[in-house]
Formats: C-alpha cells, sequence, structure tokens
C-alpha cells in the first residue's frame, strides 16, 4: 500500500553566516537551490535584525517533521559548501505547513 506524498513549505534559519558575508551567502545558496529539482520556488534572504539567512523552500515528504528535518539537513550541508568561513553555523527550524502545491 503505497503512502501518499505531500508538499510542505518549510521555513528555516542559518545562523552563523558572518554579516559581511551575507550576501554572496545568500546568493550562492539561492543559486544551488534552484538548481535541486526535487525543491520548488526556493527563497533566500538575509534578515538585517536577527543577523541570519532565512530560507523558505516547498519540499515533497510523507509528514511535516521529516519535511523539516530533511530541509535542516539539506541546508546544512549547502551552507558548509558555500561558505567560505564560519567559526559555527546552525539552522533552526522556523515552521513547517501544508504547501498550496498539495
Amino acid at each position: 500500500m503505497p503512502s501518499d506524498l505531500n508538499w510542505f513549505t518549510v521555513r528555516l534559519a542559518l545562523i552563523g553566516v558572518f554579516t559581511d558575508q551575507a550576501s554572496k551567502v545568500v546568493q550562492d545558496l539561492q543559486e544551488e537551490l534552484n538548481m535541486r529539482p526535487h525543491l520548488r520556488n526556493p527563497q533566500v534572504f538575509w534578515e538585517t535584525e536577527t543577523r541570519r539567512v532565512t530560507v523558505q523552500v516547498e519540499t515533497e515528504d510523507l509528514q511535516s517533521e521529516s519535511a523539516a528535518d530533511q530541509m535542516a539537513e539539506e541546508l546544512l550541508e549547502v551552507a558548509s559548501a558555500v561558505l567560505s568561513e564560519f567559526e559555527v553555523i546552525r539552522v533552526d527550524i522556523l515552521s513547517v505547513y501544508p504547501s498550496l502545491l498539495s
């Protein structure tokens, strides 16, 4: 009995990006996420007040929790590849909810 995949909108925060790297990191993350065919509508931007990169993307999974966890791991992997220098970075899950793509 196959399970149905559902689309979820996941919002994540990437913490630990140096302010002077912010615009390049946002651009590099956006380009990298745009190339991933399993993701839809990736949006990456810098939040000046909180000094963090915010990512919103739509992804397909069985449950919202697994969609959020998977995207957090993927963002950490991508960030580690595009960041030229960092001390400590982490990804916080801000929200996850059913997407309009469902």
